[in-house]
């Protein structure tokens, strides 16, 4: 099981998480490893938390990180936008033979600043889940 949390402060946002990672079935023989990275930084106003399939998780966010550098994105809701697209075509592209049903669970939670029209910093945080198309 997985915790991410973000939470906004008066001076700020915090993303947190857990490190521990599990396969199999938790009522026999599991493996545990307590290096999984499940954070990872998008941008300077922009972190990400992921949650399910670490390893297809991690995968989507290494190729996100060149689309963020070539489309030079920075604030949470551009963020989001290719983000979204990105997962869904991934994911779609491995499990498209799959029922959404047998697909592996996958989650992000995405936290960061917008910039509103007065150049005002706005805290934004997105859940996206693969058990709803990833809809923010």
């Amino acid at each position: 099981m997985t915790l991410i949390v973000a939470l906004q402060g008066k001076d700020g946002l915090v993303l947190a998480g857990d490190s521990r990672g599990t396969i199999g079935d938790p009522r026999g023989l599991t493996a545990i490893n307590d290096t999984q990275i499940k954070l990872f930084q998008l941008s300077p106003y922009c972190g990400i938390g992921t949650s399910g399939a670490s390893e297809l998780a991690a995968k989507i966010i290494d190729e996100f990180k060149g689309i963020l550098f070539t489309k030079k994105l920075e604030y949470a809701d551009d963020i989001l936008n290719e983000l979204r697209s990105c997962i869904k075509s991934r994911y779609d592209d491995w499990f498209e033979k799959f029922k959404p049903n047998d697909r592996p669970g996958l989650g992000f939670i995405l936290t960061g600043f917008q910039r509103d029209t007065t150049d005002k910093l706005i805290p934004r945080t997105y859940f996206l889940a693969s058990q709803t198309d990833f809809a923010p």
